[in-house]
C-alpha cells in the first residue's frame, strides 16, 4: 500500500478498475427477471398502469404500447425504468426506446 511505482503502473491499476466497475453495474441491471408472469397479473391491473405511463409521459396516443409494457414487463422494472428515464432529456423517447429493446429480448 505504498506509493506507486510508475505512472504507467497507476494508469493500468485505475483503467483496470474503471472496466471492473462497468462490468458490474452493467450485471447488476441485467441481472433479475423482467419478464411478467401473466398467470399472476389481471388485465385491469395492466389498463391500470398503462394509463399511469400514458399520464407521467403526458403520451395517451401511446397507450396501446404502454398497455403491452405493462403486460409484459414487471412493475419493478417499469418503475425503475421510469425513475431512470427522466433523468434524460427527452424522457418519453428514452423510455420508449429501452422498453422496446427490453420487450424484444424477453420475446
Amino acid at each position: 500500500m505504498g506509493k506507486p511505482e510508475s505512472l504507467k503502473s497507476c494508469i493500468e491499476y485505475n483503467i483496470q478498475y474503471r472496466k471492473r466497475s462497468k462490468r458490474t453495474f452493467q450485471y447488476s441491471i441485467n441481472s433479475y427477471n423482467t419478464k411478467r408472469n401473466r398467470k399472476e397479473y389481471s388485465d385491469a391491473a395492466a389498463q391500470q398502469r398503462a394509463a399511469y405511463l400514458a399520464d407521467k409521459f403526458h403520451n395517451p396516443s401511446g397507450l396501446r404500447f404502454y398497455l403491452k409494457v405493462a403486460w409484459n414487463l414487471t412493475d419493478q422494472y417499469i418503475d425503475w425504468l421510469v425513475a431512470y428515464a427522466f433523468r434524460k432529456k427527452d424522457p418519453s423517447r428514452y423510455f420508449v426506446a429501452v422498453a422496446a429493446r427490453k420487450l424484444l429480448e424477453n420475446n
